[in-house]
């Protein structure tokens, strides 16, 4: 068996390269690939590097945000050769500053919008 789409503590996953190996070892997975959002921190995991947990293959992988034709879209990579490329582009494109002012900049659009159809709303409550 294979699982090619996981993700640690380095994107939005609840859970760290350790215990990632230990349920793929449990689970007898012959071939694993972490595929964090726009990441390959984990790969730089010493745990990772040094693996003495899980004995299948492990695919260096990634999730990469894009957008096509105005959609957001979201490619998955496999056999990544050069981890810190991605890391390089994920910081250009996806740092907390970038992310931080997208996420301002939807709540101004979504403010606006409920302004425009005159709905009535606590935006303290909104943004908790």
């Amino acid at each position: 068996m294979i699982d090619l789409h996981m993700h640690t503590i380095y994107s939005d996953g609840d859970k760290t390269i350790k215990e990632i190996l230990k349920l793929c070892a449990d689970k007898k997975l012959e071939y694993i690939s972490i595929t964090d959002h726009n990441t390959c921190k984990a790969y730089d995991d010493e745990l990772l590097k040094n693996n003495n947990i899980f004995r299948g293959q492990v695919i260096k992988g990634v999730e990469m945000n894009a957008t096509f034709k105005n959609k957001s879209i979201e490619i998955l990579g496999y056999n990544i050769k050069e981890p810190k490329i991605i890391e390089e582009w994920s910081q250009r494109f996806f740092s907390e500053e970038i992310l931080r002012k997208k996420q301002e900049d939807d709540k101004k659009t979504l403010l606006e919008i409920c302004d425009k159809k005159g709905m009535v709303y606590d935006e303290r409550k909104i943004f908790q």
